[in-house]
Order: structure tokens, then C-alpha cells, then sequence
């Protein structure tokens, strides 16, 4: 028996040489779908002998094919889900940086130690003033009435300056005279003389030495008298390393020359009635304190020259200095 190519189940003898079930449905012109069944043909006596292949045996002939497929695509499925389980084991090994859960992250963040570098404390170191300073110069307030410099020289918050004064027998006395100071903050300073000594000492003619506080930086100019009828003789310039400046006026100023913790290097001058440092204060927000007071230098005659340190009950950075604690202008400690 033989099994036709184009349909399996047409079973038909092996001496045909065309499917005759194929012959028929053609010549019928009925579609293979509705076909009836097959009218079964007419064979010698010893096809008929011999045992018929059924259809459902014929059908059987092609299911390694189908078996085959089934087994193909099995095995590409166990393929795939193999590949997924590895791909999602090494995801699970991998230490990436978005995988971590959040207890994990937020236990990273617990015992990371976190440095903290303290900031350093604010403080302004007292440094040591420096000069430059001429002789020669004269204070002069007509042809008869004259005093010149003869020598100038510097000592730390001191100027001393060496003259010889002539004029009538009206002539001032030279205690009266005075260094007027342009600040190189534009105002204006005066600086009396706290120290006198004469080796001259006669009516119309004086000579020795005056020395003065130089605790503002600025041009210097010493003045006769301090009376604006004698002219100024430029003698040069101080510096004087500071914080600020506590003025009240031209005759009375303090000047913060550093700070360190709770202590204020200061240095003050004025007229006989300058107010003591013990009435300064600090102040901010609200508060302020006065400070416990050691005089380290003093000079006096008619007028007054103080330095030395103020100490606070806290620390004066970031705090505003107020001499006397009112009418003196402030200067900010930062």
C-alpha cells in the first residue's frame, strides 16, 4: 500500500500511480474541508488479502515531526528560563549602588563617621608700631615767634620730639603744644603731651623735649601751642597695627590694638578727665558686660595716656567695643 504525498490519510495499492482519492475529489470539485468520505476503490483479490493500512496509522506516520517541534521548543524554553534564574542570581550577588535596600542605606548612613573641624577662634594679636620720621621742620607763627624740631624719634606708643622755641617775652609755654594726627581714617586726632622736660626754661625762650602718645596710625605734625595761629611742622608718619578706633573726639579716643579669647589690648588718651577703661563695655544682642581692668603703661601731665588689657567674663569675638560704654563710637571685634 501506498500513502499519498499530499494527503497522508489517502491510503490507496502501491501499482497506482496517482492518488485515486485525489482523482475523485478533483473531478468533483469538492474541497477537501467538506469532502465526504472516500469511495473505496476496487482491488485484486490479493490487495484485498493483504492487511489494510488504516488512516489513523497513516497519521501516525507524521507525528515524529510533531514530536520533534514540541521537544525543539521545550528545550528553548528551558534555555530562556535557565539564562533568567542566572541573570537574576548575579543581580542578587552584585553590590550596585541602587540595589540596597533602604534599612541597608539608611544603616550606612548611621555608622558613617562624619569629621567636623572646629573653627579656629577669632583673634586680632597686638603688633608692634613701626615710624618714619624727620627733624628739621618748624612751627612758626610770625618772624618773632618760632619753634623747630631738632631731632624726632619713636618708642613703641610714644613720639618724642626734641625742640627749641624763641619769641618775646610773651612767648607761650611749650606744655601747650600738641601733635595734630591725620588719621588714615580722615579724622582728625589731637595728642597732648604727657611727659615735659626743659633744659630751657626762660621768658621768651624755651628748649627740651615733649613726649606724646602715638597710638593712631597717620601723618604726624607737631604744633606750638596747639593754637591754629602757629603753623604745623611735618615730622612724618606712625603706624599703629589695630582693630579700631573708640572715638569720642579729637581729644579723646581709645584704640583697640588686639584681642585674643576673653582680652582686649587697648590703649586710650585724652584730657585730665578722661574716663577710666573700667567703664568700657562689650555688647551684643541686648547684653553687654564691663571688664575687669590692668594698667601696663601710663603716662600724665595735663592730659592722659593709658595702655593695657581689659578682661571680660566671655569671649569678645563677634561682640562690639564701646569705650566708656557711651558716646565713644563702637568697633566690632571680628
Amino acid at each position: 500500500m501506498a500513502v499519498c504525498s499530499r494527503d497522508p490519510r489517502h491510503v490507496y495499492p502501491d501499482h497506482n500511480k496517482t492518488c485515486p482519492w485525489c482523482q475523485q475529489q478533483q473531478s468533483a470539485a469538492i474541497p477537501q474541508q467538506t469532502a465526504m468520505a472516500p469511495v473505496k476503490p476496487t482491488v485484486p483479490t490479493s490487495a484485498r488479502q493483504r492487511p489494510q493500512s488504516a488512516p489513523v496509522s497513516a497519521s501516525k506516520a507524521g507525528r515524529p515531526r510533531r514530536t520533534f517541534t514540541a521537544i525543539a521548543s521545550l528545550a528553548v524554553v528551558g534555555v530562556v528560563v535557565v539564562g533568567v534564574a542566572v541573570a537574576l542570581a548575579a543581580a542578587q550577588d552584585s553590590p550596585g549602588p541602587n540595589t540596597a535596600s533602604g534599612a541597608a542605606q539608611s544603616e550606612a548612613v548611621d555608622t558613617t563617621t562624619v569629621v567636623t573641624e572646629e573653627p579656629e577662634p577669632v583673634s586680632r594679636a597686638v603688633a608692634e608700631p613701626s615710624a618714619d620720621l624727620h627733624r628739621g621742620a618748624e612751627s612758626r607763627y610770625s618772624a618773632d615767634y618760632a619753634a623747630r624740631v631738632d631731632a624726632v624719634s619713636h618708642d613703641g606708643l610714644q613720639v618724642h620730639v626734641d625742640f627749641s622755641a624763641s619769641g618775646r617775652s610773651d612767648l607761650r609755654r611749650p606744655e601747650t603744644s600738641c601733635l595734630v594726627i591725620t588719621g588714615t581714617d580722615g579724622q582728625t586726632y589731637i595728642a597732648r603731651p604727657t611727659q615735659v622736660a626743659l633744659t630751657t626754661d626762660e621768658r621768651g625762650n624755651f628748649a627740651g623735649r615733649l613726649s606724646f602718645p602715638a597710638i593712631v596710625t597717620g601723618a604726624y605734625g607737631f604744633q606750638y601751642s596747639c593754637s591754629s595761629d602757629y603753623s604745623t611742622a611735618e615730622i612724618g608718619s606712625v603706624n599703629v597695627p589695630a582693630v579700631g578706633v573708640s572715638r569720642f573726639s579729637e581729644d579723646y579716643y581709645a584704640v583697640v590694638l588686639g584681642f585674643d579669647g576673653t582680652r582686649i589690648q587697648f590703649a586710650v588718651h585724652g584730657r585730665s578727665d578722661l574716663r577710666g577703661p573700667g567703664s568700657s563695655c562689650i555688647s551684643l544682642d541686648g547684653q553687654s558686660f564691663t571688664p575687669e581692668v590692668a594698667i601696663e603703661s601710663e603716662w600724665s601731665n595735663d592730659a592722659i595716656t593709658l595702655a593695657g588689657a581689659m578682661e571680660f567674663s566671655q569671649e569678645v569675638a563677634g561682640w562690639t567695643f564701646v569705650y566708656s560704654c557711651s558716646g565713644y563710637s563702637e568697633v566690632h571685634l571680628g
